[in-house]
């Protein structure tokens, strides 16, 4: 088929035949794969393609293809079981999926609670800034304390 226009595909009903053939076993393989992995995994990886009785699935990340590599005797058992030409799983990590899902599930800042929205107290506050001054100048604990200071100040601010 390579070097094939569309209109030459579409006009040879024998291509046309395997074509749709062919997508009709990727969806069984796939509503089957949904069923039987994890809900996790089934949300990070997919069955890619059957060719030669190899189904080929591409996992979003290395700890998800592991945890398929685990799996791989009884996905092939219960593939075959639904196509019987079925006989060999590989597994492979599409670089780049994540990307793509960041891209387009936008990815937020957590939300903070009701608590950590309204800020420290007056009283709180005094606390900290008298704990501050008593730590060395180059403390990191008093560098954390001072920048907690700011940043509630400036959330009082902007209320």
């Amino acid at each position: 088929m390579n070097g094939r226009s569309l209109s030459s595909i579409i006009g040879n009903v024998d291509v046309l035949a395997h074509l749709t053939a062919q997508a009709a076993r990727l969806m069984r393989l796939q509503t089957a794969f949904e069923g039987f992995v994890p809900v996790a995994l089934s949300h990070s990886a997919r069955v890619a393609n059957i060719k030669s009785g190899k189904v080929v699935i591409l996992a979003e990340n290395g700890a998800c293809a592991l945890k398929l590599k685990q799996l791989a005797t009884t996905l092939q058992l219960r593939f075959s079981s639904i196509c019987p030409e079925v006989t060999e799983i590989e597994i492979r990590v599409q670089v780049g999926a994540a990307a793509t899902k960041a891209a387009i599930f936008k990815v937020s800042e957590p939300k903070l609670s009701a608590a950590a929205q309204a800020g420290l107290s007056e009283e709180t506050a005094a606390g900290i800034a008298q704990l501050a001054e008593k730590l060395p100048g180059k403390s990191p604990l008093k560098a954390s304390l001072e920048q907690l200071l700011s940043r509630t100040t400036r959330r009082r601010g902007s209320e």
